[in-house]
Parts: C-alpha cells; structure tokens; sequence
C-alpha cells in the first residue's frame, strides 16, 4: 500500500489537481536575492521578470498575471526554481497584526492545517526579515 501526500496548497498538489492559479493574479510577492539569482540562472534576465517597488523587487505581472505563468496550461514555468514566498504560500505575514495567517486570496487556504501554519510560520518570519533587511 502506498501513501499519497495529502492534497495542500503547501506542497502545491491542490494547485495543481484544480488547475488553481489565483495567487498568480497581481501578485505582489517579493523576492529575495537568491530568488533572483536562481531565477537569472535559469537564463531569464532579472528585468524580464522583476520590478522594484520602493526599496523591495518583486515578480512582475505581465497584463495582471505573473511573468513566470503559462496561462495556457494554468502553471508556473519555473515551479521547481520559484521564489521562497511562492513556496510557503498562502502562508503570509501580516504586519500589522504582526503574525503568520493564511491569505484570504487562496480558495484552499482552508487546507492548511493550524499544525502547518505554525510549523512554517517562522520560516515566513525569517523570510520576511531578510526582504526588510534587503538580505539575500
């Protein structure tokens, strides 16, 4: 008998069995200095693919979508190398009430468990002060 993991927005099973692609949507998530050297890895120039948005970079949108989304397939061409952000969504840290929660853009975020929300949580908050830091 054979285990399968359990379908989560976490490890992207759900997103991809459903076809889901709405934090793809004028995105907004910022990228860290590894991100955009993996990304510039894989042959993509960093102007092609990131903004600067005050003293932040983030994914650019191309007409409301992510650069790095095929619409046609409904999937992330660099899902392997995506960013650190896009892999711990739809866990995301609100600053004003200065705590993880899960994105109410995510039509699964009902999925993640409370478990998961905090065993993730501090590596969101470490990924959040390394962006305010402009740390790679």
């Amino acid at each position: 008998m054979s285990l399968q993991p359990s379908l989560t927005p976490l490890n992207g099973s759900i997103c991809l069995e459903k076809g889901c692609f709405e934090c793809c949507k004028e995105t907004e998530m910022m990228l860290t200095g590894k991100d955009i050297e993996r990304l510039e890895k894989l042959g993509f120039k960093r102007e092609e693919f990131c903004i600067k948005d005050g003293n932040f970079l983030k994914l650019r949108n191309i007409k409301g979508l992510c650069f790095f989304l095929d619409l046609e397939k409904g999937l992330c061409t660099v899902y392997e190398n995506r960013p650190e952000g896009c892999r711990l969504y739809p866990i995301v840290f609100d600053l004003l009430r200065r705590k993880c929660v899960l994105d109410k853009t995510c039509p699964y975020r009902d999925m993640v468990s409370e478990e998961e929300l905090l065993e993730n949580c501090e590596t969101v908050q470490l990924l959040v002060a390394r962006l305010i830091r402009g740390a790679p």
